[in-house]
C-alpha cells in the first residue's frame, strides 16, 4: 500500500474517531463501535505505515486511549471488547509500559494491596477462618509480554516455546509450575532493584512505603500466591460466592465454557476484557481466562506425571475414579494449615499444586472463588496460566 493510500486511509480515519477520550464525556455506542472500526483499520495498514506521519501517530494515540477505555468500561457486547484487546495488543496496549516490565506504570505497578485480617475460606461443611497478613497481588494474571520481558533479559529456555507466541495482553500459557516459580523470582531482583528510586519519590507518610520498603529489606518477597491469598483476593473478607458477588457467573462476567456448549470465546482473552467481573478491589479475571497456579500442594498426583490435560477436560474426581481410585479429598485439604507441609516449595514433581478460578475451557460451576484443583508442576496447557504476588517472606 503506498503513502497516498495510507494518507487517505488516515484521513478518512480521523474523521470518523472522535475527539480523545476523556473519562467525563459520555460516549454512544456508535462512539465505541467507531474507535474499534478504527484500530481495526491501522491494525491492517500496519504500524510501521502509520507512524510515518505526525497525523497517523496523533490517530494512533487517540485510538489506543479509546480502546484501553472501551476495556475499562466493559462498553459493547463481550466479542466487541475481546476484539477490541486484540487490537490493541498489535496496535500497542498503553495499559502496560515496557520500562516496567509490561506491568502498570502506577505506584504499585498494578498490584492490589490486600489488607491483612481474617476471611472465611473454604464452603459448606469445609469453611473455616483464616486470619492473613497484608500482601499484594497483581490486578491482571502474568501476560505474555510480560513473561517475554523474563525470556528476553535472562535468555530462559522455556519447555514449550509457544507460551512466546500469544498475543501480548493476554495470559502467558504453556508454562509450567517451575517455569512461573523462575519468573517470580526473576522479578522480585527487578522490583528490589528499582525499590530506592521509588521510595526517594515518595512522601514519609504514603501508603506505597509499605510495599517499597519490604521488598528492599526482604520482608516482602515476588511469590505465586498460596491458595489462602488467592481465595482471600478473589472474595474478601465479607466471603462473596464469586469475585464480582453473589450473582451467578455470566458470559458478560467472565470467559469460561468452551468445552461445555456454551457460546463461548474458545480461546483466553486480553486481560481486563471482563470489568463487571472484576473484585470491587479492581483485581480482574479471577474467574476464568486461565487456571491460575499457586504455591501451595494439593497433594499426590495420582494421574502420574503426565501433562495434566484431562483437568482441563473433565472433573479430577472423575479421572481418579477411572484409574481405580475413587476420589476421597485431596491430600492437604481443610482446615487450611499452612505449616502442615502444603507450602514446601520444594517438593517432587509427583505431587500436584494447587490451582484456582477456573478458565476459558470449564463450565460455570468451577468459578466460585473456593472450588480447588490441582495440577502436576511439570504440566502445560494452553488454558493454564498464574498470578504473583508480594507476600511477607
Amino acid at each position: 500500500m503506498n503513502r497516498v493510500h495510507v494518507g487517505c486511509a488516515i484521513s478518512g480515519a480521523g474523521r470518523i474517531l472522535p475527539d480523545s477520550y476523556f473519562s467525563r464525556v459520555e460516549a454512544s455506542d456508535d462512539d465505541w463501535g467507531a474507535a474499534l472500526s478504527v484500530g481495526s483499520l491501522l491494525r491492517d495498514l500496519g504500524l510501521e505505515n502509520v507512524r510515518e506521519t505526525e497525523g497517523g501517530r496523533e490517530i494512533l494515540e487517540r485510538t489506543q486511549g479509546w480502546l484501553v477505555a472501551l476495556l475499562q468500561t466493559g462498553a459493547l457486547n463481550r466479542r466487541e471488547r475481546t476484539e477490541a484487546g486484540n487490537v490493541l495488543a498489535l496496535l500497542g496496549d498503553t495499559r502496560f509500559h515496557s520500562e516496567a516490565w509490561y506491568f502498570p506504570d502506577e505506584p504499585l505497578l498494578g498490584f492490589a494491596e490486600i489488607p491483612g485480617g481474617p476471611f472465611v475460606m473454604g464452603e459448606l461443611d469445609e469453611q473455616q477462618e483464616v486470619s492473613l497478613p497484608t500482601y499484594y497481588i497483581a490486578r491482571h494474571p502474568t501476560t505474555t509480554a510480560q513473561f517475554k520481558a523474563f525470556i528476553e533479559e535472562t535468555g530462559y529456555q522455556p519447555g514449550q516455546p509457544d507460551c512466546l507466541v500469544g498475543l501480548a495482553n493476554h495470559p502467558v500459557t504453556w508454562v509450567s509450575w517451575y517455569e512461573a516459580v523462575e519468573y517470580c523470582e526473576w522479578l522480585e531482583q527487578k522490583l528490589s532493584g528499582i525499590a530506592t528510586d521509588r521510595l526517594a519519590i515518595l512522601g514519609r507518610d504514603e501508603p506505597y512505603r509499605q510495599f517499597w520498603e519490604g521488598l528492599l529489606d526482604g520482608r516482602l518477597v515476588v511469590t505465586l500466591p498460596s491458595e489462602a491469598e488467592w481465595e482471600k483476593a478473589a472474595r474478601g473478607p465479607e466471603g462473596r460466592r464469586y469475585p464480582w458477588g453473589r450473582g451467578k457467573p455470566d458470559l458478560d462476567r467472565a470467559n469460561y465454557g468452551a468445552l461445555f456448549g456454551e457460546p463461548a470465546l474458545g480461546t483466553t482473552s486480553a486481560v481486563g476484557c471482563f470489568p463487571r467481573g472484576a473484585t470491587p478491589e479492581g483485581v480482574q479475571d479471577m474467574a476464568g481466562n486461565v487456571w491460575e497456579l499457586t504455591r501451595t500442594l494439593m497433594g499426590s498426583n495420582l494421574l502420574g506425571e503426565g501433562d495434566g490435560w484431562v483437568r482441563s477436560f473433565v472433573p479430577r474426581w472423575w479421572t481418579r475414579s477411572t484409574r481405580g481410585k475413587p476420589w476421597l479429598g485431596p491430600e492437604f485439604g481443610y482446615p487450611y494449615d499452612p505449616v502442615d507441609g502444603r507450602e514446601n516449595l520444594e517438593a517432587g514433581g509427583d505431587v500436584d499444586r494447587a490451582v484456582r478460578g477456573g478458565s476459558w475451557t470449564v463450565d460455570a460451576r468451577r468459578l466460585h472463588c473456593a472450588f480447588r484443583d490441582g495440577l502436576p508442576p511439570t504440566s502445560r496447557h494452553s488454558a493454564d496460566g498464574f498470578r504473583v504476588a508480594v507476600s511477607p517472606a
